[in-house]
């Protein structure tokens, strides 16, 4: 098959698995709710903490009116854009990542995962306008703060502070960042002891602040991070009237601490357990598996992803699929290092 006829049929392939995954995730979602209604948070009637995450709905109202934004019409339309979207840069980030078996997967692997996040579990799915273009946000900056230049690192975190007004998870791309960096530029340990990664800790932060590249990039994350808290704040006082104790409502459910309640629900509802084992398309089976045999690079975002998941096991239902948006290109890169390894035995044979 020529290339030509190779990048037409992945074009055509994107465009029929696109419209389907549209349509699917369209009428599978549920949308009941003030906090699901992209008319109440274009118009900042919404209440906290959504209203906040006025970005997309805001743009969408201005642009289209509160009559079409509120049809099946439009989630499917906004749905496909963000899908298109998503797969054009899907190699970008394959290649910053340095992957090489894993990339003939890549699109199969994501496919999977959306299916598995946002149509495949049927035990708690609401739709919320602003999910499907976190995935977009999330590559956009993620490829800006990775790239050569200081112009783009900057960039990177400006649309970061921009973004977080669409979710606050877009901190997930800075942090991400920031493993790639690390990863990329020094050696991880090769023990999994304790011991061995505080060691690669205290190496990694004393010569941190020296430098040129690494670690600009790594005072722009940090200062970013920063900015974001002081954002978040700045929202709530104007949305709330208050700071800081708004927030009170993430970590608390009927007076207990979420974290605790989450934990409980291991052991007390099957369909709890039922999407955690849907999270990146079974992730918690394959990722000690595909953890050694992935780049340096991505096993940094790997390392560093845990600050983050841990604050989200304290202030989220940490089986809502759809709270792992930001996740997402990365769990497709883990998928398809995983169906990679499936295919190597074949290859062995064949040759």
């Amino acid at each position: 098959m020529t290339n030509h006829a190779a990048r037409g049929a992945q074009l055509y392939f994107m465009l029929i698995s696109g419209a389907i995954f549209s349509v699917a995730y369209a009428v599978h979602s549920d949308y009941s709710g003030t906090m699901s209604n992209p008319v109440a948070l274009g118009s900042f009637d919404a209440f906290w903490p959504y209203s906040s995450r006025f970005l997309t709905a805001w743009l969408a109202y201005k642009l289209l009116g509160a009559k079409l934004i509120n049809t099946i019409g439009f989630r499917i339309l906004l749905t496909f854009v963000c899908w298109v979207a998503t797969w054009l840069m899907l190699p970008a980030f394959g290649e910053r990542l340095g992957i090489a078996r894993e990339r003939p997967y890549l699109f199969v692997s994501f496919i999977l995962i959306m299916l598995a996040h946002y149509c495949v579990t049927n035990v708690f799915f609401p739709y919320f306008v602003y999910d499907m273009p976190a995935i977009v946000y999330y590559l956009i900056v993620f490829l800006l703060l990775t790239g050569t230049t200081r112009t783009s690192i900057v960039a990177g975190c400006l649309l970061a502070l921009v973004f977080e007004m669409n979710r606050e998870p877009i901190a997930v791309a800075l942090f991400h960042a920031l493993g790639w960096w690390l990863g990329k530029h020094r050696e991880l340990p090769e023990r999994y002891s304790l011991r061995a990664w505080f060691a690669w800790g205290r190496e990694t932060l004393r010569p941190l602040w020296a430098g040129d590249c690494v670690p600009f990039v790594v005072k722009s994350v940090v200062i970013t991070l920063f900015a974001m808290l002081v954002l978040r704040e700045v929202l709530m006082y104007i949305f709330e009237g208050t700071i800081i104790v708004a927030d009170r409502v993430h970590f608390l459910e009927d007076g207990k601490l979420r974290a605790m309640v989450n934990y409980k629900r291991l052991f007390t509802s099957p369909g709890f357990v039922q999407q955690i084992l849907a999270t990146g398309f079974g992730l918690v089976f394959f990722l000690p598996v595909v953890f050694g045999r992935v780049s340096r690079p991505v096993r940094g975002m790997i390392v560093v992803s845990a600050i983050p998941l841990t604050i989200l096991a304290f202030c989220n239902f940490f089986s809502e699929l759809r709270i792992y948006d930001e996740y997402v290109p990365l769990m497709a890169v883990l998928l398809a290092a995983m169906l990679a390894m499936t295919g190597e035995p074949q290859t062995a044979r064949d040759g």
